[in-house]
């Protein structure tokens, strides 16, 4: 700068090696408010410090100027995001992949800014674009994953969940999985107005491959420690798949995942004297005996026999445990049970 003089480049270049953000507005009045290199670098700065609505002002000048900067679009839409300006950031993104059409982060955050202003559906859209420029991304698959299931699309919340199980070899949404077997069992009509039942096929096979990798899993850990939980709340849900079929191979499966369920939820030690895992407890117990003798009509009369059996003994068993501490006994819940 000493030889050759002040400059918009040099000055530029000065600020980034001293980071001395007064070289970076020297340079914008030297342009006489017109280089965008110097704002793009005092909005870096800012963005540097934290102080996102300085950047923004400045990232938004710099763009203004030369609205051909990708990365400064990209940055700027992280900027307004810190400040809750999702429509800015937003149209940060959407300015980033129509330069950058593979850009699969931006899409993703665009999509991201879309869920923020509860625009799902175009936020749908969004994922979808991420995915094809990133197929491997496991998050942007999770993504995906939860606005299909908020708008309804249960095809692709079925893709997306085995695409994840492809990915990480192992992943358990309760909710999601809850609500998507509500959905085909309840045959809500779909956002493209197909019933959900006609999913039925494909939600068994989702279901039956999670719970083989979760005993696969069980398994590999048994030899690492001693003692291993499952997931009643995933054997429940798929008790209330087959126990919605009209054949009676699937019922009787339903019945046995109902009472694995049950068996589950009580491995864990002092369920008992813990009021939220004991009314999981209690509930599904009532459960299984309510739906073994709703399905007496359905099975056969030895089958009919061993499920009645092995739910009085699942009763039993839980009262047992239960009439050993008194003040339990005095619960409402627990009054049902025993009456």
């Amino acid at each position: 700068v000493k030889v050759e003089g002040e400059s918009v480049k040099l000055l530029c270049l000065l600020g980034d090696v001293t980071q001395d953000p007064n070289c970076y507005e020297k340079a914008w009045k030297l342009s006489n408010n017109r280089s965008a290199r110097a704002q793009k670098s005092l909005g870096l700065f800012r963005l540097a410090k934290e102080k996102f609505n300085e950047c923004t002002e400045c990232l938004q000048k710099s763009v203004n100027i030369n609205p051909l900067q990708e990365g400064v679009w990209f940055t700027l839409g992280y900027a307004a995001g810190k400040i809750d300006d999702h429509v800015l950031a937003a149209h940060a993104f959407r300015q980033c992949v129509i330069l950058e059409p593979d850009n699969a982060e931006a899409w993703n955050n665009l999509a991201g800014e879309y869920v923020k202003r509860n625009d799902k559906v175009r936020a749908f859209n969004a994922f979808q674009e991420a995915l094809k420029c990133n197929f491997e991304n496991w998050k942007i698959w999770e993504n995906y994953l939860l606005v299909s299931t908020d708008i309804g699309e249960f095809e692709e919340v079925i893709k997306s969940y085995h695409r994840i199980l492809d990915l990480q070899r192992k992943h358990l949404d309760i909710q999601v999985l809850q609500h998507l077997t509500d959905s085909v069992v309840g045959d809500v009509i779909m956002r493209n107005g197909k019933s959900a039942s006609s999913l039925r096929d494909k939600l068994g096979e989702l279901l039956a491959r999670i719970v083989s990798l979760r005993d696969k899993l069980g398994e590999l850990l048994a030899r690492i420690v001693s003692q291993t939980t499952g997931s009643s709340e995933l054997w429940e849900l798929f008790s209330k798949y087959h126990l919605s079929s009209s054949k009676q191979i699937d019922k009787e499966k339903g019945l046995i995942e109902l009472q694995k369920a049950q068996r589950t939820a009580r491995q864990t030690p002092g369920w008992e004297r813990e009021k939220d895992r004991r009314k999981r407890v209690v509930d599904l117990t009532l459960k299984y005996c309510k739906a073994g003798r709703d399905e007496k009509s359905s099975l056969s009369t030895e089958k009919s026999q061993q499920t009645l059996s092995s739910a009085r003994l699942c009763l039993q068993g839980v009262l047992t445990k239960l009439k050993q501490q008194e003040e339990i006994c005095r619960e409402e819940d627990i009054q049902k049970m025993i009456e």
